[in-house]
């Protein structure tokens, strides 16, 4: 009894696993022209696409990346070449290399804007994007969007050592997420793999040990298309089902400890800088606030700057003070390793801007940036190049 019971139960997970994956892929293959299904918002898995009577489809193979973005093995995930697609009205385009940008002009000289979708322009359209400004102030040269959607530091540096070579620009500017890029060097982003770094000797660090690049350790530097976190979150099927949440049991965690986390940051800065010089491109890093955390310290500094200051004579006292934990960590590495760096906080107080000056509709998320905002930004970085 016991054996058949067995028998029965081994069948029906074969079985059950076998449609899922069926479904999965026949939903990828079979809708192939429906637009409107997009991994960057929350909320938009199977159960969602049921709900809108399967008008919202996505449009890759079983464990693809979702409308605009494939498998790579050395990034983790790219943005699709040769594709247009829509999403709420908002047009994205990439072009054959899977830049959003226009095709590559050999003949021009070329800015390379690196980051996540902050640089590549979520949720506004190819034409009011950083990018896009910027490049409407330099028609000698052609700016090119390297943003990839859910990137993190280290991605910005496999990214940009693909392509370099190829490209040989004169400027990189990197922009680095205040909030977002300190997690996301210890966690898989868009809960897809990614190859990460380690720290070789790890317990003969301490605190005051220098950063050395050369000691980190690359783990996973050919991202396998169905590894452990792809099969268990880019499947829709085990989404619908809830069963993506079980890779918390059986994927291995890339999360380190604080001092772990700073010291990589650091080492991929310092890497970034050498990929770069190597290069003979000048290198630029943009430190970016997100929304929650620019109307908490502007409001926090108006307030507490004016209580600690009053009395002082104006020309000893010191401007914004009262940075959070993760915005003065990245200040110290830009002032420690002397990089040419832009902090986007500042030059927003310096200009009085609120969050609804910069930032998209606070119902999308918390990081992007409206079309008003790009364009703020690339005067800034135009006037930092220009000073």
């Amino acid at each position: 009894m016991t054996i058949r019971l067995i028998k029965h139960i081994s069948v029906f997970a074969f079985s059950f696993i076998v449609c899922v994956l069926c479904w999965d892929y026949s939903i990828r293959t079979f809708f192939p022209d429906f637009n409107g299904y997009d991994f960057r918002k929350p909320g938009h898995n199977l159960a969602f696409i049921l709900k809108s009577k399967l008008a919202i489809m996505v449009n890759s193979k079983i464990f693809g990346f979702g409308t605009g973005t494939e498998f790579d093995q050395q990034v983790g995930w790219v943005e699709s070449p040769n594709v247009t697609y829509h999403t709420e009205g908002i047009t994205y385009t990439n072009n054959s290399a899977g830049f959003r940008s226009q095709e590559i002009d050999p003949t021009k000289k070329q800015i390379l804007l690196v980051g996540d979708s902050v640089v590549y322009g979520g949720f506004v359209n190819n034409d009011e994007t950083i990018s896009h400004y910027l490049q409407k102030k330099y028609q000698g040269y052609q700016v090119l969007n390297l943003g990839g959607v859910g990137y993190g530091i280290s991605q910005y540096y496999f990214f940009l050592k693909k392509h370099i070579k190829e490209l040989k620009p004169e400027r990189v500017v990197v922009v680095i997420g205040t909030g977002q890029d300190t997690s996301d060097v210890k966690i898989n982003g868009l809960g897809a793999s990614k190859p990460y770094y380690t720290i070789k000797n790890k317990e003969l660090l301490t605190e005051k040990s220098n950063v050395d690049p050369d000691s980190l350790i690359l783990i996973d530097d050919h991202v396998g298309r169905f590894s452990c976190y792809n099969i268990f979150l880019l499947s829709n099927s085990l989404k619908f089902f809830g069963l993506h949440h079980l890779q918390d049991y059986f994927c291995p965690a890339t999360a380190g400890n604080r001092f772990e986390t700073r010291y990589i940051i650091e080492a991929l800065l310092l890497k970034i800088q050498k990929l770069v010089k190597e290069s003979g491109a000048k290198l630029t890093y943009v430190l970016s606030p997100d929304r929650f955390t620019f109307i908490n310290l502007k409001e926090t500094s108006k307030s507490l700057f004016n209580k600690a200051t009053h009395g002082l004579p104006q020309n000893i006292i010191p401007k914004y003070i009262f940075y959070t934990p993760e915005i003065l960590m990245w200040n110290e590495f830009m002032k420690k390793n002397q990089f040419d760096h832009i902090e986007l906080f500042s030059r927003f107080l310096d200009k009085d801007l609120t969050d609804k000056d910069l930032f998209i509709d606070w119902t999308y998320d918390n990081y992007h940036y409206s079309p008003k905002g790009s364009q703020i930004i690339a005067d800034i970085i135009f006037k930092h190049f220009n000073k």
